[in-house]
């Protein structure tokens, strides 16, 4: 060989004859020439293998991400977001969609004209997916406020605000 386009039209060509028959592509390591050491060659099966091998991994990082991403999210709650109660309620039943982290998890609620309305400590229930929050106040005819804030068992934040509505 005696120039670099020549060491590269070999470099890529195939060695058989016939299509599918022993090794399909040659393929250089470094642009220096071919050697032993530095010529790779790729066999038609083993292409097939590494193809497989990636469409699993790509199928199963789509399967799994749904669950890298689901972090703590509401998926429910007494009183309903946008509900009207007849009876205030005596507690917040907050359920996420995994377990949360007590301690950095909470609500804060505001009523008619964004008053404060004091709630008692929360505890947790369902696999400490439910944060239940008792109201400590009593509630007047109004428009509540719920905003939350959860720490998910694998430490990640979310936080969100609902309404509902007080109408005896």
């Amino acid at each position: 060989m005696n120039s670099q386009a020549e060491f590269q039209t070999k470099a890529f060509r195939t060695s058989s004859s016939r299509p599918g028959h022993g090794w399909d592509i040659w393929r250089p390591l470094s642009v220096a020439e071919p050697t032993a050491v530095n010529l790779r060659i790729i066999s038609p099966g083993r292409k097939t293998k590494m193809k497989k091998l990636f469409f699993v991994a790509t199928a199963a990082s789509l399967v799994f991400a749904g669950h890298a991403f689901a972090h703590a999210q509401l998926k429910s709650a007494v009183p309903a977001a946008d509900s009207t109660v007849k009876q205030a309620p005596s507690e917040l039943d907050l359920t996420f969609t995994e377990g949360l982290n007590l301690k950095f998890s909470g609500v804060k609620v505001a009523g008619p004209q964004k008053a404060a309305v004091k709630t008692g400590q929360g505890m947790l229930m369902n696999g400490d997916s439910t944060l239940m929050v008792p109201i400590t106040d009593k509630l007047t005819a109004g428009k509540y406020t719920v905003e939350w804030h959860a720490l998910s068992a694998d430490g990640h934040k979310t936080s969100g605000t609902y309404s509902f509505t007080v109408a005896p």
